[in-house]
């Protein structure tokens, strides 16, 4: 099998949509002599803020000379960053080679009868499969949805970390937030410590309820142990101090928005938490060194200055409230253009209430997603309370009308979908001359 060939195979699948439970990992797993027991594992669950909460901890962990495996979801250009090891995307031909052994367990469990695996059981037991051949020290592995009943919940974790809980993905995880957080600590296993984001009282309740059945220490963290002590608009970081445990220091955190200084604190708690679990000789200047190179594309990335350029991957209400939250405390008063594309299960005109009706113009795009909301609906949507509204087909003529008209004390932004960041992203590269990482 060839990297066309397992693109293929893997792409093939999505006609089996989302389809939560475990049996079909157990199966391929077993099949495959059970990789996934191999690792020593930190888990990662939440609505928002799991993919900056992994690269902060794989960050801070290879900063100590550790290898670490990463597993993220979705990828923002490049299919394989969804698999890493030391921030290396797996490459095409150890994709395709694990890929060929994960498609003979999907025929045998589908001669057992079992139902075809879907697209993410697949590339997660790829994940498994590889990261048990390479053997980093330690794997950061985020859920893909929800938690309980999701392909990466068949680990066994040193520590399990649990992000933001809001409302998202509602037609498969519940409508309330008891029902979602529910399914997202349905990740804590019996006596594994848990470091948690300060939630909602009823998601609080959960999770704790949760712990206490599964006899498993638990912390959330105290937002007032981050300050936020500056914001360098030149340099693109925001100073902040750290109070985990006896660590107490400060750091230029990269990672940009208001919620990376509680996000962060949740990384840095938890590395505090997993030197104890672990035995680790973490140092707090090194954890320091960590946080201000860490890099996370799509998330409130600069990615031109004059004029200023951003994307960020806000999809959800949740999300887009802390991204415009963000961009009114970094730059108050300043007038935006903002492209926005949506998918179509999202909340789609309670997002575009919160960021479009500020905005000076808005760009409706489509995502590149068969969920994807249509940009002239999104366009007639917006158009009933902001008149300065258009739609493209095109990202490159959506992203050059946005820079016409830009102010010269204003700025554009980008978001509404992780699957319209990365394509985005990529037209910026290209128009601003920039390399894959920058």
């Amino acid at each position: 099998m060839d990297i066309k060939e397992a693109m293929a195979f893997i792409t093939g699948t999505q006609k089996f949509g989302q389809n939560l439970g475990l049996s079909r990992m157990e199966c391929m797993l077993s099949k495959l002599g059970n990789p996934h027991l191999d690792l020593r594992v930190i888990h990662i669950a939440g609505t928002n803020g799991k993919g900056s909460v992994a690269a902060i901890t794989s960050e801070v962990l290879m900063k100590h000379g550790y290898t670490v495996g990463l597993y993220i979801s979705p990828y923002i250009e490049e299919f394989n960053e969804r698999i890493q090891i030391n921030r290396k995307n797996i490459d095409d031909a150890d994709l395709a080679f694990y890929t060929e052994k994960v498609a003979g367990a999907v025929a045998e469990c589908v001669a057992e009868g079992l139902e075809h695996p879907t697209e993410f059981e697949i590339i997660t037991t790829v994940m498994f499969l590889y990261f048990q051949a390479k053997q980093p020290d330690f794997c950061v592995i985020e859920v893909g949805l929800g938690g309980d009943l999701d392909s990466t919940n068949v680990v066994s974790p040193l520590l399990s970390i649990i992000t933001s809980i809001s409302f998202d993905h509602m037609n498969v995880l519940g409508n309330t937030i008891g029902e979602i957080a529910q399914a997202k600590a349905g990740i804590i296993k019996p006596g594994v410590p848990v470091v948690a984001y300060p939630q909602l009282p009823e998601a609080e309740r959960v999770i704790m309820e949760r712990a206490r059945l599964m006899e498993s220490p638990i912390e959330f963290v105290d937002p007032n142990h981050v300050s936020f002590l500056g914001f360098a608009e030149e340099t693109g970081v925001q100073r902040v101090r750290y109070e985990a445990g006896t660590w107490d220091f400060e750091a230029n955190l990269r990672l940009l928005g208001v919620h990376q200084q509680v996000n962060s604190l949740l990384a840095v708690s938890a590395l505090y938490r997993l030197s104890q679990v672990a035995g680790l000789n973490l140092l707090p200047d090194l954890v320091a060194e960590a946080v201000e190179t860490v890099h996370w594309m799509g998330r409130f990335e600069i990615m031109n200055h004059d004029p200023l350029v951003i994307i960020d991957g806000a999809h959800n209400v949740d999300g887009i409230r802390q991204l415009k939250n963000s961009l009114n405390f970094y730059y108050p008063d300043r007038p935006y253009i903002l492209i926005l594309g949506i998918l179509a299960d999202k909340d789609t005109h309670q997002m575009a209430d919160l960021i479009a009706r500020d905005a000076n113009a808005v760009i409706c795009v489509t995502p590149n997603s068969t969920r994807a909301s249509l940009a002239q609906d999104l366009y007639q949507y917006i158009h009933t309370f902001n008149d300065h509204v258009t739609w493209e087909e095109e990202y490159d003529t959506a992203l050059s009308s946005a820079l016409r008209q830009c102010p010269d004390d204003g700025y554009v932004i980008a978001s509404g979908s992780l699957y319209m960041v990365g394509d985005m992203r990529r037209t910026m590269r290209q128009r601003f001359g920039l390399p894959y990482e920058h």
